[in-house]
Formats: C-alpha cells, structure tokens, sequence
C-alpha cells in the first residue's frame, strides 16, 4: 500500500516567517488545521502534507495573496529547507545542486521527486507531486521561486527563467515582482518546472553564499529519520503529530491522510489493524520515549498524548504495561545508573 504523504515541517515554517512579517498571525491558524505546535520550532519534525496544503492555502485566500509562495521563496534561500536545503547548497555547481535535490528530497517530502529534462540547449528542472496527493498553488509557486532564487547564484541576480510549469489548475494572477520576468506560465501541466539554458548547470555556485555540507554523522541521521514509504510506517508517524496536534479522532486522522473516514479504516483494516489499536501502540511508543528523558513531567507526557491529565494517562499506562509510569521511569533510572560508564 502507498505510505501517507509527509513532509518536514522546514518549508512551511518559511511560510509562517513570512506570515509574521506582514503582520498575520499564524498560531492559531497552525493548530485550527491540526499541525503539531512543536513543529514551529523543530524545521526537521514530520508533518501530514496535507495539513500543510490546507494551511498555506488557507493562509493564501485570508490574506488575498494569491501568489504566496512566490512572495515567500523570493524573500527566502535553499536554505530555508533544512537539512535538505543544506545538502543542495553545499553543492559546487548548479548541476550538482539539482542532482542533491534529486537525490535527498525522498528525506525530505515523500510525495515529491525532483529530475532534469535536455533538450537541445535547453534543460528543465522539474519537480512532481505523485498522483493523487493534494494539489497545493502556493508549493508550486514556492518551489518555481527557490529554483529561480538557486540558479541565480550561478547565473547573476537578474536571471529569469523564459518559461515556468505549474502542476496545479485554475487561473493565477501574480504581481510584477521581478523574479520570474517575461516568463510564459502555463498551468495544470503535469509537472511544475523552470525552463534554462543548459550551459548554466556546470557553472559554480557563488562561493559567498554556498554553505558547509552536513557531516556525515548528520546526514545519516537525518536520512534514518526520513518519511516512512510503507503505509502502516506512515500512518504511525501522521499520529504522531496528531497526538501532538490533540487530535486523536479517526476523522482528524483519515483528513490528514487524504481519505474518507471509510477509505481510512478499510486500508487499515487491509494491513490487520484498526484506528484504536494503532493509536494505542503510538501512544505507548511515545510515552517510552518521553519517560526517558527525566525532566518531561507527566502532565507534558498526558497532553502530548491527547489526555485531559496525567490520571487518564496512568491509568493508560498501567493497561498497556501493568505498571505505572513513575514506576516505568524509575526502572529506567536504576538500569542507567547500574550500566558500567566506560572510562
């Protein structure tokens, strides 16, 4: 079964930067749509793609900006993506930046692949959202601006590409900001897309503005911690935001996922699970992991799982385990301090 779409929380952050900038608040917009609050400030934490849709889009039509993300990728870099941004602009030359993208964005977006087109002298760069997942205007917009903004720094500040691809449908009204110049724009087109000529992918990046590569420590990390590709991986990771988020109903749920509540359960129901024994078995994984860090209190732990307070996670707790949690986190304690520390 095709894994849940996800994406690290970096991009859209970029879009709340902006947000905050102009004077529009976002917080209580972030959370309305069910994204995890956390994720304002970790770039790296996995979201649903599509409660990022809804929000940019959302946030697009309240603000009458209809070329958000345009706006948003002109006043941002790479950079602004994370460790995905920094794997592209530790490259040499614009070829290998491109060629990072293709390579690392199945760490970074798992609905999203990225590969060049020849033709001629021509090359396009390209980015396509896999079939079926929820059309977003503004991450094409977003996306068309980034690469432009890249390819600049190889080919001067007053580059424009001579034609951009949008994948998503319906008319598009942008203003005259500079970035895309007499481009032709076509939309509704199977990919999203900037056209330029071939030549530029051998030049260098401008040394000024390259960034270190991550370390190798870092980016295995990173890549370890990459959306999931298996359905039932996915749908635990999607939880796992929604727990954070507070919401833990099937509806919210199956939302996130893109489906109908009946959708939903049938596929899950496909892999020998049902919703509750799923968001049970997250639960338990995440209260373990919160009980080792010894300074979480168990409120914190209660409301990041979607209790009310720390009684109904107890009691939980005791269920899952036939043990309290204070119990669970002073065994841990014990077996830390009795494990030999080496010298």
């Amino acid at each position: 079964m095709r894994a849940v779409p996800l994406i690290r929380a970096a991009g859209v952050l970029a879009f709340a930067r902006f947000l905050g900038t102009v004077g529009a608040g976002v917080e209580g917009q972030w959370e309305r749509v069910g994204l995890s609050p956390r994720a304002l400030f970790e770039p790296e934490r996995l979201l649903p793609w599509n409660l990022v849709t809804r929000f940019v889009e959302e946030r697009a039509r309240a603000q009458g900006i209809d070329d958000l993300g345009l706006r948003v990728g002109q006043q941002s870099t790479v950079g602004a993506l994370g460790m995905f941004g920094a794997a592209i602009g530790a490259a040499r030359t614009l070829g290998q930046a491109f060629a990072a993208a293709r390579d690392q964005v199945v760490s970074h977006n798992s609905a999203a692949s990225y590969w060049v087109v020849y033709d001629g002298g021509s090359a396009r760069i390209c980015r396509r959202f896999r079939e079926g997942t929820a059309e977003s205007r503004q991450a094409d917009l977003f996306t068309v601006a980034l690469m432009t903004q890249l390819v600049r720094l190889a080919a001067g500040l007053d580059w424009t590409p001579s034609r951009v691809e949008l994948q998503s449908t319906g008319s598009l009204e942008l203003r005259d900001t500079g970035l895309l110049g007499d481009a032709r724009i076509e939309v509704a087109q199977r990919v999203t897309s900037i056209e330029l000529p071939r030549h530029l992918l051998s030049r260098p990046l401008a040394t000024t503005t390259r960034r270190p590569s991550p370390s190798a420590p870092q980016l295995a990390a990173w890549v370890r911690s990459a959306p999931p590709r298996d359905f039932v991986s996915s749908l635990e990771s999607l939880l796992a935001a929604l727990l954070e988020a507070g919401r833990t109903d099937v509806v919210s749920a199956a939302e996130a996922a893109g489906m109908t509540v009946r959708s939903f359960q049938r596929r899950l129901g496909e892999t020998g699970l049902t919703y509750s024994a799923l968001l049970e078995r997250m639960r338990l994984r995440m209260a373990i992991r919160m009980l080792e860090t010894p300074d979480v209190s168990m409120i914190e732990i209660a409301l990041a799982l979607g209790y009310s307070d720390a009684a109904h996670f107890t009691r939980a707790f005791r269920r899952w385990t036939s043990t309290t949690p204070m119990e669970y986190r002073r065994l841990l304690l014990r077996a830390d301090a009795s494990t030999p520390r080496s010298a």
